[in-house]
């Protein structure tokens, strides 16, 4: 979709304001249970423990709640996971988000595998979501069966490329000895593009999706100031989210990461055995 495309490549020229009490982009994570499994998945959704899989439904829309009660807007929220229209709860967050003023568009990432269910369906007509399917070229997709349920049902949807103009991912590196060098993380974070990729997951508001799962797959520390605790914070949520995002800071996570300009393209969707 226009808007859609508009915000990302905003995010991805670093052009998107500071900070007025408005964000324009937020990632929302429902778990990382997902349908394929990725071997170069930027998120490293196929090698998270289980527990990771699916979030409770109360605890999201406490946490998203939270938030937004330290913002005045966001034009684009997107859920994602894993694979959202794998998550059991995801009508209840959709009729959150339905009612929540505060949220203006709504897109749910799906990887073209999993066509939902009718009342799903039923909720996705509104016209404030659409649905963002991604551009893969395996065997099992089901994406040309989804694209036709969603025009029957009437659904706005979009085919997403990723961040290759061939649509190749980046291999951003899973298994790196730490960056020691401090210039080269800084320079590392602010050429990334997904350095303005705001994200919630499991209560913790970060600069991507990607750097709140690293420390646990890559075996490292993460620093107190890499993200917010948004489920665990007291006192002025306005105020601490205004700080993190005018400090916009590389993360520990940056320092195990090749970013997008020193990962190596790797065709999308290569599938662990």
């Amino acid at each position: 979709m226009k808007i859609h495309s508009r915000i990302l490549k905003k995010i991805r020229r670093g052009s998107i304001p500071i900070f007025t009490g408005y964000l324009d982009y937020l990632v929302f994570i429902t778990g990382q249970a997902c349908s394929l499994k990725c071997q170069h998945c930027a998120n490293f959704s196929p090698y998270m423990p289980k527990e990771w899989n699916f979030y409770d439904s109360g605890m999201l829309i406490q946490d998203l709640n939270k938030c937004l009660g330290g913002i005045r807007k966001i034009r684009l929220f997107q859920i994602q996971g894993g694979e959202p229209f794998l998550y059991s709860d995801l009508k209840k967050l959709l009729e959150y988000v339905l009612e929540e003023d505060k949220i203006e568009i709504c897109s749910i990432a799906t990887n073209g595998t999993i066509i939902p269910s009718m009342d799903t369906l039923q909720l996705l007509k509104n016209k404030k979501f659409n649905v963002r399917i991604s551009n893969y070229p395996i065997k099992n997709t089901k994406k040309d069966d989804l694209v036709r349920c969603l025009q029957e049902q009437e659904v706005k949807y979009f085919i997403y490329n990723f961040v290759g103009r061939d649509n190749s991912w980046l291999d951003m590196g899973k298994e790196l000895i730490r960056e020691e060098d401090t210039a080269h993380v800084k320079k590392r974070f602010k050429s990334c593009g997904f350095n303005r990729c705001l994200t919630l997951e499991d209560g913790k508001l970060g600069w991507c999706s990607r750097c709140i799962r690293a420390p646990i797959i890559q075996n490292f520390q993460a620093a107190e100031t890499d993200y917010l605790d948004i489920r665990n914070m007291s006192g002025n949520i306005r105020h601490e989210i205004r700080k993190y995002i005018l400090k916009h800071h590389y993360m520990e996570a940056c320092r195990y990461c090749l970013g997008t300009k020193e990962g190596t393209k790797v065709p999308p969707a290569i599938q662990l055995k």
